[in-house]
């Protein structure tokens, strides 16, 4: 019963979830909400994502420290595409994310991100392109923005948090900005398989506090080691709470 009822579901999720974003696409340019169609483009993508969770049927419990600063780094786990949606309806604007520059040649997808400001990195690229790459991100950073990263480098397998590479840590350090952990829950029962059904879940997210963090820290594999286990026990911590309404 539950397969049949999450593909009649899907009947409606999916072109209700395509019709919102076809529909706000346009209305980025039609009705400019801040200086820039970046900053347009945060706003809309702000209420997209919201408009989503709600007409998804998705309940998300949200806990943790209520400071949010801005500019600040957000690092993440990483379980599911649908991480990018879930934040993107919890933080409030500016709010850029860091993604591989192959993204860029999703339809949609890529407009958006290259339209919204959001950055892009290149998996094997030389040291040059690389710190070009950290650059923009500190100026991003010294210009206001929350960004987002995943530094786990690519989705989790089996849910549990991995490796954190150094990169999101070395730009906060040299912004000066504080690193904000946040832990993501039940993202990976959203859309279990891509194309397949769409399945309201129960999702939940943890803010962790915010922190300094020095370019010895950000360089330090044992310290990255030390943010993952403090992630991974809230992650444990708010799991059980997660999974499928149907």
């Amino acid at each position: 019963m539950s397969a049949l009822a999450r593909f009649l579901w899907s009947l409606y999720a999916w072109p209700a979830f395509v019709g919102n974003s076809a529909l706000r696409y346009p209305l980025v340019f039609l009705f400019r909400r801040g200086p820039t169609v970046a900053d347009s483009f945060q706003v809309w993508m702000h209420g997209w994502a919201r408009v989503n969770l709600v007409g998804g049927l998705y309940r998300t419990t949200v806990d943790g420290v209520e400071d949010r600063p801005a500019p600040a780094v957000l690092v993440s786990n990483h379980q599911h595409i649908f991480d990018v949606q879930l934040l993107t309806a919890l933080v409030t604007p500016p709010l850029r994310f860091v993604a591989r520059e192959e993204v860029l040649r999703v339809p949609l997808i890529g407009s958006v991100l290259r339209k919204g400001g959001h950055l892009t990195v290149t998996r094997g690229a030389s040291a040059a392109a690389n710190e070009e790459a950290l650059g923009r991100a500190v100026a991003a950073l010294r210009g206001g923005a929350r960004l987002a990263f995943f530094p786990e480098g690519t989705r989790s397998r089996d849910g549990r948090i991995g490796r954190l590479r150094s990169g999101a840590f070395r730009v906060a350090a040299e912004a000066g900005a504080p690193v904000q952990p946040v832990v993501l829950a039940g993202t990976r029962h959203t859309i279990p398989r891509l194309p397949g059904p769409i399945v309201p879940c129960r999702l939940a997210a943890r803010f962790l506090p915010p922190r300094a963090v020095t370019a010895e820290q950000a360089r330090s594999a044992s310290w990255r080691d030390e943010l993952r286990d403090e992630m991974a026990a809230a992650l444990d911590a708010i799991t059980p709470g997660t999974g499928p309404r149907i």
